[in-house]
């Protein structure tokens, strides 16, 4: 239970799955979440490629955030919590 918590406020507050872009399959899916540590919010936020940091500084722009101040927001206590809560049991 709350490993599906951890995965929902990962993509709330992210904008994006804690496995990466990279799982439309359900084997690579399940393939990523066995074998990776998701990275944590704050660093997947800040780096991505191109058109995902469009989509984030828009995301950001929408909680009238800078993309940098999205970062910081979800640095500290948000990024532990979330990392805990999706850790795979």
């Amino acid at each position: 239970m709350s490993y599906s918590l951890g995965v929902l406020l990962y993509l709330l507050l992210a904008g994006q799955h804690p496995a990466g872009a990279d799982t439309r399959s359900p084997a690579k899916l399940i393939k990523a979440i066995v074998e990776t540590q998701p990275p944590r919010m704050s660093d997947a936020v800040a780096s991505a490629n191109f058109t995902a940091q469009e989509r984030r500084t828009d995301d950001a722009a929408k909680r009238t955030n800078a993309l940098s101040k999205l970062r910081r927001l979800l640095q500290g206590d948000l990024d532990n919590i979330v990392a805990k809560a999706s850790e795979s049991a």
